[in-house]
């Protein structure tokens, strides 16, 4: 058994020149539209990264 991590932030995941995402259980080619939103999540910031200094 092993285990795949999560796909970087902003980056499709590629194998043998072709993009993948999932589906439910499935793995299914990436279609434009679906690149462009992954390609653009970079650019939102997730609000739930971050640390919050002197939090309690």
């Amino acid at each position: 058994m092993f285990q795949i991590p999560a796909a970087p932030r902003g980056i499709p995941v590629a194998w043998d020149g072709h993009y993948y995402g999932r589906d439910g259980q499935s793995s299914v080619p990436l279609n434009i539209e679906e690149m462009e939103r992954i390609r653009n999540e970079k650019v939102i910031e997730d609000w739930s990264a971050g640390i919050i200094e002197n939090a309690n």
